[in-house]
């Protein structure tokens, strides 16, 4: 131990960063001199850099500590790696999907005929088709798993919710109309956001459909738009507009020259991104930074073929100290042929990582047709066909290592839609949100999912049931506790009840139920005991006098029988000389019968006369 010690702090985190944490905190608690290099976050920084190449990223462990990153990062690439696969399929009706959206447990799929497929993957199968357009169509969609809304050529805004209630009610139509065509909308989970082509911007009441703000941002085409509560950004040909309503719709502006065929949004981090076939910028909107930007240029010969950014259930804040400063990724595509992931809250955009997918089925020069990320992994898309197995794949966001194939060979049967022999694309990708190592994957007419590890139900249910059982426990052991109280005062008050019963029964007195009556009985009952121990005493003494008695009358018949028996012989003595015979042998044992009932008798007589 002493030379594992001696051991640079540096060399000795590095060998401790391959033990398991349960371990590592055993270590901690047990050696001091350990225990200091294990809290050195310094040092763990550097381990992470040197493993990485990041000092700056998107966490997956949401802490403070660089240790408790390093290992639950390689806990997530780890069962990405070894844990056992889950796939199943869920058929669509159509290949015409214009989005798809993952939010667990269900997938939903927008058509270009104006439906919803909302599908259950533990039953993978299409469960519902919901009409979320007007019967002349739609100019612009948005949805999540809640809601659904869409604008019109004339200016109409409808929100449809998404819940299994509502499948067949009708679409809510906000109060008021846009005097042109709604050109942008997007839902939020409090307001629907929606513009036109005149720069008017609406926020509405998800679920009333009353219009609650107003704005009019300029003359010209409002192209996209985003709000998370009450912060709304706006696009239009050649500004950004920001609106803080709760500023009291202050309106400020940024000027671009980027064009909008890629639009993100960065609430959390107060970012901007927007993006052209040759170009990426990012634009601040924090009070502290606002208009400051950041750019990315390709090569003239390359162009940008995809553009997605991280998604995260929390959006309200972003937290500085947490290991990485709370990065975010945005991945990108350039010219379908290799990826670029890069931390948009960084001050600097540059390359977080870059890598080229290879696809051993795919004999293509542009392979990649569709991308996703999180923290901690880049999900590809490729082009699939009869036979195909290897056309999606993940790899780690920050160093771009391959980490596994996430597809799986899809059946003949399932591609009925006019498929070609080969070359199917993957037209979306979807990751889990928060780190979970499940996603899908569009192929044509069909929805394939993955997971690796433990189905996310499961783990919900595991933790559900967890909790119930200790509330339940909680609750049984108070009920039973309740119970036994109510047991034991029952017992006590029969055993009461019986002891009452008893002393009437005994003393024969209905009317002993008092505690007086009782203590005179048992008083009572004392004096009879002791009485009858006394009268035991005297009983002994009269045994002990009968027998003297009985004795002394034994000897006074003995002597008076031998008298009486010399009488007897002196009286019948023979004269001659012949030998003493005994005379009458048989009248002996009738005497012997008669003298031990004579003794019966005088001791019957004798015990009776001391009794009475």
């Amino acid at each position: 131990m002493a030379t594992f010690l001696d051991l640079p702090p540096e060399l000795i985190v590095v060998i401790l960063s391959y033990l398991d944490v349960r371990d590592l905190h055993a270590i901690a608690d047990t050696c001091s001199s350990l225990n200091h290099v294990i809290n050195d976050q310094e040092l763990w920084k550097n381990v992470f850099r040197t493993r990485f190449f990041a000092d700056h990223f998107s966490s997956v462990s949401r802490s403070r500590k660089f240790s408790v990153e390093l290992f639950e990062r390689n806990e997530v690439l780890k069962e990405w790696r070894k844990a056992r696969s889950t796939h199943r399929l869920i058929p669509l009706k159509t290949v015409h999907t214009m989005e798809v959206s993952l939010q667990y447990p269900l997938v939903l799929a927008f058509h270009d005929e104006g439906s919803m497929y909302i599908s259950q993957i533990d039953r993978a199968k299409p469960d519902i088709n919901i009409p979320v357009t007007t019967s002349q169509g739609s100019t612009s969609v948005s949805f999540d798993s809640k809601n659904s809304a869409f604008g019109t050529n004339a200016g109409q805004v409808y929100i449809k919710p998404l819940g299994r209630k509502d499948v067949w009610s009708s679409a809510i139509s906000v109060k008021e109309d846009h005097e042109t065509m709604v050109t942008a909308i997007h839902v939020g989970s409090q307001f629907v956001y929606s513009a036109d082509a005149s720069g008017h911007v609406m926020v509405s009441d998800i679920k009333t459909g009353v219009v609650e703000k107003h704005y009019q941002l300029g003359s010209i085409i409002i192209a996209k738009i985003q709000g998370f509560k009450e912060t709304v950004v706006a696009v239009d040909a050649d500004k950004i507009y920001i609106i803080n309503a709760d500023r009291r719709g202050s309106i400020q502006t940024i000027n671009h020259t980027a064009g909008y065929e890629f639009f993100e949004v960065d609430f959390a981090g107060k970012t901007i991104v927007l993006a052209n076939r040759q170009t990426i910028h990012t634009y601040s909107f924090d009070p502290q930074w606002f208009g400051s930007t950041s750019t990315y240029s390709t090569d003239s010969t390359e162009i940008i073929t995809h553009l997605v950014m991280e998604k995260r259930d929390s959006v309200t804040s972003r937290e500085v100290k947490i290991a990485g400063q709370d990065g975010l990724n945005v991945a990108v595509v350039i010219s379908s042929t290799r990826i670029i992931t890069f931390n948009i809250r960084r001050s600097i955009l540059k390359p977080q990582s870059e890598f080229s997918p290879e696809f051993k089925d795919v004999p293509l020069n542009n392979p990649i047709c569709s991308i996703d990320v999180n923290s901690s992994v880049v999900l590809v898309g490729s082009y699939s066909g009869w036979g195909f197995s290897s056309y999606a794949a993940v790899y780690d966001v920050l160093n771009g290592e391959f980490i596994r194939t996430v597809s799986k060979k899809i059946q003949k049967k399932y591609l009925t839609h006019g498929v070609r022999e080969y070359f199917v694309p993957v037209r979306f990708v979807r990751l889990g949100r928060n780190n979970q190592r499940y996603g899908i994957l569009e192929v044509n007419n069909v929805v394939q999912y993955f997971q690796f590890g433990e189905d996310p139900a499961e783990q919900n249910s595991k933790k559900a049931k967890k909790n119930l059982v200790g509330v339940v426990s909680e609750r049984k052991n108070k009920f039973n506790k309740t119970i036994k109280t109510q047991v034991y005062d029952m017992e006590h008050d029969e055993y009461q009840q019986f002891i009452k019963e008893e002393m009437v029964d005994k003393y024969n007195g209905s009317d002993l139920l008092n505690g007086e009556d009782i203590e005179v009985a048992l008083a009572l009952d004392q004096s009879m005991n002791d009485h009858i121990v006394s009268n035991s005493v005297d009983d002994a003494e009269i045994d002990e006098q009968l027998a003297q008695a009985l004795e002394m009358s034994r000897l006074e018949y003995e002597s008076e029988a031998n008298v009486n028996d010399q009488t007897l012989d002196e009286s019948i003595k023979p004269t001659s000389g012949t030998d003493d015979i005994p005379l009458h042998e048989e009248d002996e044992d009738v005497d012997e019968d008669e003298d031990e009932d004579f003794k019966r008798q005088l001791e019957e007589a004798m015990r009776r006369s001391l009794y009475e």
